[in-house]
């Protein structure tokens, strides 16, 4: 059932909120393993942080071109093992970073 125009924005509100503290991710890398990381928006909301160990990688969101769940067929030239739990950020450079869900219960 749709959700009122208050309800999304709670709901908003509230992932804004945990992405700006931050969340653990998996990035999945190419040959299907899941790297630990994690991940936050800046106050500014306008660059996603992705942290592995010592190594932080920014992106500006300006660079993010879409994102796209699932595995599309218009994706299938990546070597990333896409499944139904995935969601991948496809940059303005032609990269794209992969993240891998745990699957959700109905």
């Amino acid at each position: 059932e749709p959700k009122s125009p208050a309800e999304v924005k709670k709901l908003v509100k509230e992932f804004v909120r945990q992405m700006v503290k931050g969340r653990e991710m998996g990035v999945l890398r190419a040959d299907g393993a899941l790297k630990p990381v994690l991940c936050g928006l800046t106050r500014t909301l306008d660059v996603f942080r992705i942290k592995a160990g010592s190594d932080t990688r920014k992106v500006k969101l300006s660079e993010v071109m879409r994102v796209v769940h699932g595995s599309p067929e218009d994706l299938d030239d990546l070597e990333t093992p896409l499944d139904d739990s995935c969601s991948t950020l496809e940059l303005d450079s032609s990269e794209c970073i992969s993240f891998k869900f745990a699957e959700r219960k109905a």
